[in-house]
């Protein structure tokens, strides 16, 4: 995930789980760790390969880390600006 700048703020997310459905469309739980406008940090047992495509909700990106217990998703595109707040859904 690229380092986010003051026009890209960062929200610790709500505890919330959702969904990751992998590009085979196996899905699998994860908790939203933390997001920004352009990705987020998902806990998560599965650890899909550096640049696997993958679907949260309905936002999709590219896997850009693994780290233990989780992963760091770029989004293929932005949320908007407007749409960003503490219970944002993905």
């Amino acid at each position: 995930m690229r380092a986010c700048s003051a026009a890209s703020p960062r929200r610790r997310a709500n505890p919330g789980s959702g969904s990751l459905r992998l590009s085979d469309g196996n899905t699998h739980p994860v908790k939203l760790i933390d997001i920004s406008l352009s990705g987020a940090a998902l806990a998560t047992e599965v650890q899909p390969p550096l640049g696997a495509t993958v679907t949260i909700g309905q936002t999709s990106g590219t896997v850009v880390r693994n780290f233990m217990g989780g992963i760091a998703v770029e989004f293929f595109r932005p949320i908007p600006v407007e749409g960003f707040n503490k219970d944002i859904t993905l």
